[in-house]
């Protein structure tokens, strides 16, 4: 599970990535780099497996959070999956709309993560000494 800094500096990264992929121009190559940012974007789900038992360990108050962000996870990694298989056929009007709703979701969910790491380390743990 990702929790240093630079791992979430990277993770807003790979949002905005995709952010501006839906502002740019549908150019030749567009597909291809859209393609790419939804791979990395579930490979950065893909490493957020195993929260729940990770908070289990250190916050048992907090389960009720990490089992509601690991729906979350589920389910936008199923609306990322569904996008990539429309990637190809849909039209760039559908694939706007489907991928501005895929960088909200994943917005929220990185929120709801960084806030489930701070309640655990920082309020119940007392952070890092």
């Amino acid at each position: 599970m990702v929790t240093g800094a630079d791992a979430a500096d990277r993770d807003a990264a790979g949002i905005s990535r995709l952010e501006q992929l839906v502002r740019g121009p549908c150019d030749r190559q567009w597909r291809a780099r859209v393609e790419a940012g939804l791979r990395a974007l579930r490979a950065w789900l893909a490493g957020q497996d195993g929260l729940d038992g990770q908070v289990r360990a250190d916050s048992p108050r907090m389960m009720y959070l990490a089992r509601r962000l690991d729906r979350q996870r589920g389910h936008l990694d199923g609306d990322v999956e569904r996008l990539r298989r429309t990637l190809w056929a849909g039209t760039p009007a559908q694939l706007e709309t489907m991928l501005w709703q895929v960088v909200r979701e994943a917005r929220l969910y990185r929120r709801g993560v960084a806030e489930l790491l701070y309640q655990t380390y920082e309020v119940d743990l007392g952070g890092e000494r």
